[in-house]
């Protein structure tokens, strides 16, 4: 099946990313309180692919792919957290986390200041819909910093759930996911589904 990106015009990113609005049950914390988090994670086997999820005080907090290898998904993750107490442990919502069409879930994005802003227009694009680097950083008023806001999308912890995928290149490509254009182009047409 071939699969064409269904990007969003740039007035229709520009209205889609002015909310701004984060949603219920997510919560941004600084990068730094990752050293007093104890966190369950798993190898879980999903609708949408095989992944490592990860769970902080019952949200997700991390959502890795294992397309590149299961291997480069825990060092990933381990390195991402370093500093919290890990334990591997299944819970349900780790499964819940990797349906085609996900509940509303419990999350926890730790980041920088920078990407916690990208993030969270990352959550207002709508399903199924693709927008440009470039709109993410018009409606983050810094329209030069394209390069930068693909580095934060790159750094997206819980991806998937957190949709990085729904971001591709001016052109209207989609290479340069951090899972690869694989994961991206299956994960694009299961919401297209």
């Amino acid at each position: 099946m071939t699969f064409t990106p269904d990007f969003l015009s740039e007035a229709q990113a520009a209205k889609a990313l002015r909310a701004h609005v984060l949603p219920p049950g997510i919560t941004l914390l600084p990068r730094s309180a990752a050293r007093d988090l104890a966190i369950s994670w798993s190898l879980v086997d999903g609708e949408n692919g095989r992944a490592l999820v990860a769970v902080c005080e019952g949200a997700i907090c991390w959502l890795g792919p294992t397309d590149l290898g299961e291997a480069k998904a825990k060092r990933d993750f381990k390195t991402y957290f370093a500093q919290a107490s890990l334990t591997e442990q299944h819970l349900p919502i780790m499964t819940q986390a990797l349906k085609a069409n996900p509940p509303a879930l419990p999350l926890l994005l730790l980041g920088t200041p920078f990407q916690l802003s990208v993030w969270r227009l990352l959550l207002q694009i709508p399903r199924g819909q693709l927008v440009r680097y470039a709109d993410l950083a018009r409606a983050l008023g810094k329209p030069r910093a394209a390069r930068a806001i693909g580095n934060a999308v790159g750094s997206n912890p819980v991806a998937w759930l957190v949709p990085c995928h729904r971001v591709g290149h001016s052109d209207g490509g989609i290479s340069g996911f951090a899972s690869g254009e694989d994961c991206k182009r299956r994960w694009l047409m299961l919401e297209a589904a």
